[in-house]
């Protein structure tokens, strides 16, 4: 899911780049964009995401996101992701706990619950919904 968030977040982002013709600044940008949008290996994907989350027109993209967010809405864990590409993208990279509490699914009504235990203490989690259309619901009385 996390890998999931992180592309997902990047094809936002590099496709309202081209619509809001912005360009990408660094040196290479351009052709690891290209890589990154034709690759299917997971790892070279991260590496061109994590190169291209460094570049100051990507970055101004991100910071415009309120101009897209109506017709392509960015997650609100985007650029947290994006910011931990470094550690993310390591070989042997294992979920800290801030990675799982960020990471979002799209989900429709009240979903199933979570259940994980941190230092001794048991969680769960249950998944609500959070899409506008989805507070009609009142589905606050689900969790009575």
């Amino acid at each position: 899911i996390i890998y999931e968030n992180i592309f997902t977040a990047m094809d936002i982002l590099l496709y309202q780049q081209s619509l809001l013709a912005i360009k990408l600044e660094k040196k290479d940008s351009d052709t690891v964009k290209v890589e990154y949008l034709t690759t299917e290996d997971t790892k070279a994907k991260l590496n061109a995401a994590r190169y291209l989350w460094s570049d100051p027109g990507l970055k101004e993209c991100f910071k415009r996101r309120w101009e897209y967010d109506e017709v392509q809405r960015i997650s609100t864990c985007a650029d947290y992701f994006l910011d931990e590409l470094d550690r993310i993208s390591e070989e042997n990279y294992l979920p800290i706990p801030k990675d799982i509490i960020r990471m979002r699914e799209e989900t429709k009504g009240v979903s199933s619950e979570f259940k994980f235990e941190y230092n001794h203490i048991e969680f769960i989690i249950t998944d609500v919904g959070g899409g506008s259309e989805e507070r009609q619901l009142h589905w606050i009385q689900t969790l009575a």
